[in-house]
């Protein structure tokens, strides 16, 4: 017969003491106990290399799985007893639960070495990853940083929140200031009363700016090489004024790659992609309104207070104006207005000289007006120029 088990249970023939050795079978009897215990050691298993699926293999994982556990339960147990009261205890550096948590009891610090110089008075800060806030050792607080190393030099905070690994890592002084990214803002030093209420949204957005004031900065590399920019900065876009730098401030920039190249040029309006960057880039220009995919200059001379409104609209003097897409306005007071159906820009190529449209333009001014004494008459001259006659119809 052998063995049914695991299956179902053997039913065994039990020999009275009357019973020939052939009925039932001696050697039989034998054969079908063997067969049930090795199919019952098959299912326990054996200690050193337990089957899968035996018994011995669920049970040292249901003893793994208890003693961790018990190990978790252990490290919880002191956390939450000193949460009621004194927010979560952080971690040492050699990983231990500390035996109070920093600060004033309104903390909450969960990392190796987090808030590890935090004093009486430092309160409302959260410091959660590896050092996070570490140094952070001057009466402050409502500070939020998560992040291996995020503010990891920070000693005077007031509602600075740094979100990402190495995130403001280097910033010493900060009062509401708000990184966020991988490496947002990392080189940033900070100085006491001068890093202040700036926005840097975006991995490596400010990597290597070392004092900031006032700015706002979203998109990842936007501002990502300038060493020292100016205060008021608005850069919005992957690599936006990346290397603005030289105390060069108050730039409003929105769009990719927007005035990317601009290095000290100052109280610039750059909106559009690649707008005072495609072609011709901006570098030390100031007070220019840039408006449209790749507007910006004509040439590589750079301008003051000059105005490009239209896709590829551009200036190639100071303040020339360029309106309509394609329009181009290359000298000093210059301007060009219009786009032809064709895509072609009104063109202004001499100082102070108006173009209105191109040659595939047409002019209609409607009505008769009656003549009145005073009145002149616009002449037009060979070379296209518009100009008031002496003489009037009534002169």
């Amino acid at each position: 017969m052998g063995t049914n088990f695991p299956t179902s249970i053997d039913s065994f023939t039990n020999p009275t003491a009357t019973n020939p050795q052939n009925a039932p079978s001696h050697s039989a009897q034998h054969i079908n106990v063997n067969a049930a215990v090795e199919a019952v050691e098959t299912a326990i298993g054996t200690t050193g290399a337990p089957v899968l699926d035996s018994i011995t293999a669920r049970v040292t994982a249901v003893a793994a799985e208890i003693a961790r556990a018990e190990a978790a339960e252990a490290l919880l147990v002191p956390l939450a007893q000193k949460g009621a009261a004194s927010g979560v205890a952080a971690l040492s550096a050699t990983g231990s639960v500390l035996s109070a948590p920093p600060g004033d009891g309104t903390n909450t610090a969960l990392g190796t070495g987090t808030l590890a110089s935090a004093v009486t008075g430092t309160q409302h800060t959260v410091a959660v990853g590896y050092t996070t806030f570490a140094a952070l050792a001057i009466v402050g607080g409502n500070n939020t940083g998560v992040g291996a190393y995020a503010g990891a030099a920070l000693i005077d905070g007031g509602g600075v929140t740094l979100v990402g690994a190495q995130a403001g890592q280097q910033l010493t002084h900060g009062q509401d200031d708000t990184f966020i990214g991988s490496i947002a803002g990392n080189a940033i030093t900070g100085t006491l009363g001068t890093t202040s209420q700036n926005v840097v949204i975006g991995s490596t957005a400010c990597g290597a700016a070392l004092a900031l004031q006032s700015c706002v900065v979203i998109g990842a590399g936007a501002m990502v090489s300038g060493i020292a920019p100016g205060p008021g900065n608005t850069a919005g876009g992957a690599n936006a004024l990346a290397v603005i730098s030289g105390d060069a401030g108050s730039n409003t920039v929105w769009g990719f790659y927007g005035g990317a190249a601009l290095s000290t040029g100052a109280y610039n309006t750059l909106i559009g992609a690649q707008s005072g960057y495609s072609g011709n880039a901006l570098t030390t220009g100031s007070v220019n309104t840039f408006v449209g995919n790749q507007a910006g200059l004509s040439s590589a001379t750079q301008t003051n207070r000059s105005s490009a409104l239209g896709a590829s609209a551009v200036v190639g003097g100071d303040y020339a104006l360029a309106l309509g897409a394609a329009a181009s306005a290359g000298a000093s007071g210059s301007v060009a207005i219009g786009t032809d159906s064709g895509g072609a820009g009104a063109a202004s190529t001499t100082a102070n000289l108006i173009v209105i449209g191109t040659a595939n333009h047409t002019t209609r001014i409607p009505g008769t007006p009656a003549f009145v004494t005073g009145d002149h008459y616009l002449v037009v001259d060979s070379s296209g120029n518009i100009h008031k006659s002496a003489l009037g119809p009534l002169s």
